[in-house]
């Protein structure tokens, strides 16, 4: 079997679908791991994001980037596939002990349905806001930029770091166009 039809059959097995008429969005929860090594695994759950139910979540931004070789990961049971960007995140962001609650575009939206794609990308802006905190990937760094990172991280509460001028922005994740809505 190729891999878009069993990728087909494997987004009808963990796709349930979302409504149009009330706000929802799927999140996807990774169970801790003690390794980076450890295969993947998680659920997705649909939740009404304007309901005072709805867990904290955070949102994953990255860049999708090379989507060849695809690399495995276990969703509700079922075998589906992505990037290696993304597969590297979710190896990164997951924690030890506990499960993690996120939402990710590639994995939350159903990339094969046309109609939902065009309602979900029309409220991220929403998902992006509802979200107790976004969580950037900017992939493998360089170790200047590592640096830059752990600069940032020391300066935040003290500097105006929108006047920090650096490799840091040079990255591919700040020439994403979806930069500016999350």
């Amino acid at each position: 079997m190729n891999t878009t039809s069993s990728q087909s059959v494997t987004d009808a097995a963990i796709y349930c679908p979302l409504s149009t008429s009330t706000p929802q969005l799927r999140l996807l929860k990774i169970l801790p791991s003690q390794t980076q090594e450890s295969d993947i695994l998680c659920s997705l759950d649909v939740v009404d994001f304007q309901h005072s139910s709805t867990p904290y979540y955070q949102a994953l931004s990255y860049v999708w980037g090379e989507q060849d070789p695809k690399f495995t990961i276990t969703v509700n049971g079922h075998s589906f596939e992505v990037g290696r960007n993304l597969y590297t995140a979710l190896c990164h962001v997951r924690h030890e002990s506990m499960p993690q609650i996120l939402w990710i575009d590639a994995l939350c939206i159903n990339q094969s349905d046309a109609v939902e794609k065009e309602h979900q990308i029309r409220q991220m802006g929403a998902i992006y806001t509802r979200a107790f905190d976004v969580l950037v990937w900017f992939g493998k760094l360089d170790d200047d930029i590592e640096i830059a990172m752990d600069l940032l991280s020391d300066m935040e509460k003290t500097v105006d770091l929108s006047r920090l001028d650096c490799k840091l922005f040079d990255t591919p994740w700040f020439g994403r166009i979806w930069v500016v809505q999350e």
